[in-house]
């Protein structure tokens, strides 16, 4: 059961990278993606994922909140993701909020994924949050 959360949380981790890739991508360039070639379809792709995994994280509920992750941080770092997914592609995104949303993501999915981890093989994992330092 935790490994479908798991393999789950692993691609928004790896969304959540590509968001500031192509966020820095497009601050590099100074243009806004094309919202039907590039925006819609990458965001769509993100949705489903996002949704898979926070129906699975609200399967989960009871052993996430015994771990110490509430519904309501699962459920900010999910609208963080749908909304990073589409602020990636516009350069008047403010990078502030932008990269502040990214780094909460990162830090509730690492830490989402080493309780699972911990749960999985009965030791702890790397310290969330270790790709801030």
């Amino acid at each position: 059961m935790t490994e479908t959360l798991q393999s789950l949380t692993a691609k928004l981790i790896e969304y959540n990278r590509k968001f500031v890739e192509i966020y820095e991508k497009t601050r590099e360039n100074n243009t806004d993606g094309d919202f039907f070639h590039e925006v819609k379809p990458f965001a769509d792709e993100v949705k489903a994922i996002n949704d898979q995994w926070k129906a699975e994280a609200a399967r989960q509920s009871d052993f996430l909140m015994r771990e110490g992750i509430g519904q309501r941080q699962l459920e900010t770092a999910g609208e963080h993701i749908e909304k990073l997914s589409i602020q990636a592609y516009f350069v008047k995104t403010s990078r502030y909020t932008f990269i502040n949303s990214s780094r909460t993501v990162e830090y509730t999915l690492q830490s989402l994924m080493s309780k699972l981890e911990t749960s999985q093989n009965g030791e702890p994992a790397g310290e969330a949050g270790d790709w801030l330092r």
